[in-house]
């Protein structure tokens, strides 16, 4: 039995991917269904939206410099 062979965008998107859960910037399970999306090219400006957003606490607007 062979195992299925991991093309080069797969790979970089696993790298990717991994360090921003290492960032806590993103979870695990969203980081997940994240790279073989990242790998063909079909992320949306909504997916990592999402998936930020659920990783990272708010800010408050008292943070932010006008």
């Amino acid at each position: 039995m062979t195992e299925p062979t991991i093309t080069a965008s797969e790979q970089l998107a696993g790298k990717i991917i991994q360090r921003l859960i290492d960032e806590k910037l993103l979870s695990a399970d969203d980081g997940k269904k994240l790279v073989p999306k990242m790998a063909t090219g079909k992320v949306r400006a909504e997916d990592w939206r999402l998936a930020v957003e659920k990783s990272v606490p708010e800010v408050s607007s008292d943070e932010h410099p006008s």
